[in-house]
């Protein structure tokens, strides 16, 4: 069990995943801060 576990540690550090996430998670953050402007322009429209 505990052998399997480095393995998948090893070929999660070998795979360029880790930035992948990094980026997920910024593109979340900036639809977030995008929709809550736009929510914001729509509430001064309506």
């Amino acid at each position: 069990m505990l052998f399997v576990f480095h393995k998948l540690i090893k070929v999660f550090y070998t795979l360029p995943m880790f930035p992948k996430i990094t980026k997920i998670l910024d593109y979340l953050i900036n639809y977030k801060r995008i929709y809550r402007t736009f929510s914001v322009k729509s509430n001064f429209l309506y």
